[in-house]
C-alpha cells in the first residue's frame, strides 16, 4: 500500500479515499485511490479547495456545470443599478430577498409583496391575518401565481478574484494527482510536497502569453486542463493547469528530476464531463520560473480575453438553454390543452386555445425581450 502524500501515514482499505483529480465541486470527475488518506482528504477539502470552488462559484454558475452530487451553491449578485439577486444552478435568478409593504389608505390598507417561492408567501399572508382575522388567506392562495420576469436592459455585475496560498495548494494538489494517476510518486515532486505541506515557498505562478502552453487550442467549450512535463536535462518536473479557460497557472512540481523525459495531458468538459487530451509544450526554463512566481508572465489583456471567451460561450448556451425551455413548455401545454377536446378542433378552436396558453406562457415575454435586446 501506498502512504498519504500529505501526512505521510499507511493508506489502508479503511482510511483510502476517492480523491477527485480535479474538485467535484467545480466540475470534475476522475477519482484515484491510494493517493490521500480519508482524514487528509476531508481536511484539504475544508481548507483548500472550497476556498477555491467559492472564488470560482460564478464560472460555476454560469457556466452550469455537472456535478457527482448536489447542486451548485447559489451566490448573490448586484446589477448595475443596485438590484441584488441570487444566480443559481439552473442559470436562473430569484430576488435576494423578499419584499413586503404595507401602505395606508382611506379605509384600511393596501399590502403587496414579493415571494421568492410559495412558502414565504404563505408566511406574509399568515402575518396580515394575525392583524386582520377576517382576511381570507385561501382566496388569494388560489388566485397567486409565479411570475417571470427578464432583466434586459440591468446586467449583473461581478467581480472575480483568483489567489491565495490555501487556493493555490488545491491547484497543486490537482496536479499532483494528475501525476499520481500517470504512474509518478508525489515523493518525486519535492517542491510541490514542500509547499503542500507549508514547508517551502509557493511553487506556481499565473501565466498568460501569447506563447500559448497549449498547441493549435482549438477547444469548442471551456474546459478544465492539466498537463504534466519532464525535463531531465534541466531536472525538473513542469505542471499547467487551466480551469475555465480562465484561470491558467504554471508550476514546477519538482527541481530534482531524474527521470524519462515525458509529456502528458487531460482535459475534461466541466458541463458536460466530455474527456480528451491536448498537445501543448512547457516552454519555461528553469530561469523562467521565477518571473512565473512573480507574475511576470501574466499579460493582462490575454487574462481578459480568456474571461471574454468564456462569457461569450456562457451567453450564448444561456440564451439556447432559456429558448429551448419556454418553447418547450409552451409546446407542451398547448399539446395538453388541445389533447382535452373530445372531438377535432377546428381552426377557430385553436386560434383560441393557442391565444389563451399563449398569454400565459413564458414564450410571449421571451420573445419580447429578445426583441428589445436586438435579436431572436
Amino acid at each position: 500500500m501506498n502512504n498519504c502524500f500529505l501526512c505521510g501515514n499507511q493508506i489502508t482499505s479503511s482510511n483510502d479515499s476517492n480523491e477527485h483529480i480535479i474538485p467535484n465541486a467545480i466540475g470534475g470527475r476522475r477519482t484515484i485511490k491510494g493517493f490521500i488518506c480519508n482524514p487528509c482528504n476531508n481536511k484539504t477539502g475544508k481548507d483548500w479547495d472550497v476556498k477555491l470552488t467559492n472564488q470560482l462559484n460564478p464560472l460555476n454558475l454560469l457556466l452550469v456545470i455537472r456535478r457527482d452530487r448536489g447542486e451548485v451553491r447559489p451566490q448573490a449578485f448586484k446589477t448595475i443599478s443596485g438590484k441584488e439577486y441570487y444566480l443559481r444552478a439552473n442559470g436562473s435568478m430569484i430576488p435576494f430577498k423578499p419584499t413586503f409593504n404595507k401602505t395606508p389608505m382611506d379605509k384600511g390598507y393596501n399590502f403587496s409583496f414579493v415571494a421568492r417561492d410559495e412558502r414565504e408567501a404563505q408566511q406574509f399572508l399568515k402575518s396580515i391575518k394575525r392583524d386582520f382575522p377576517n382576511f381570507d388567506i385561501d382566496s388569494y392562495l388560489g388566485n397567486m401565481k409565479v411570475e417571470e420576469v427578464y432583466i434586459t436592459d440591468d446586467p449583473l455585475h461581478m467581480e472575480l478574484r483568483f489567489g491565495g496560498l490555501n487556493e493555490g495548494r488545491s491547484l497543486i494538489k490537482s496536479l499532483l494527482a494528475f501525476c499520481f494517476s500517470r504512474g509518478i510518486a508525489p515523493s518525486m515532486c519535492n517542491t510541490a510536497l514542500s509547499f503542500l505541506r507549508e514547508e517551502g515557498e509557493a511553487c506556481f505562478g499565473w501565466y498568460y502569453q501569447e506563447d500559448d502552453i497549449i498547441i493549435k487550442r482549438n477547444f469548442t467549450k471551456p474546459m478544465h486542463c492539466l498537463a504534466i512535463q519532464g525535463n531531465p536535462s534541466e531536472g525538473t518536473l513542469l505542471g499547467y493547469l487551466e480551469f475555465f479557460g480562465v484561470l491558467r497557472i504554471v508550476a514546477c512540481l519538482s527541481n530534482e528530476y531524474k527521470g524519462d523525459a515525458f509529456k502528458s495531458s487531460y482535459c475534461l468538459a466541466p458541463e458536460d464531463w466530455e474527456e480528451s487530451e491536448f498537445d501543448f509544450e512547457i516552454n519555461v526554463s528553469i530561469k523562467e520560473l521565477n518571473d512565473v512566481y512573480s507574475y511576470r508572465k501574466c499579460d493582462a489583456s490575454i487574462q481578459r480575453a480568456s474571461m471574454v471567451e468564456f462569457l461569450n460561450y456562457t451567453q450564448v448556451k444561456g440564451e439556447d438553454r432559456e429558448r429551448n425551455r419556454v418553447t418547450e413548455s409552451f409546446s407542451n401545454e398547448l399539446i395538453s390543452k388541445l389533447s382535452q377536446l373530445e372531438n377535432e378542433f377546428t381552426r377557430q378552436e385553436f386560434s383560441q386555445i393557442y391565444n389563451e396558453v399563449l398569454s400565459n406562457s413564458q414564450l410571449l415575454p421571451y420573445i419580447l425581450s429578445r426583441i428589445k435586446k436586438g435579436g431572436c
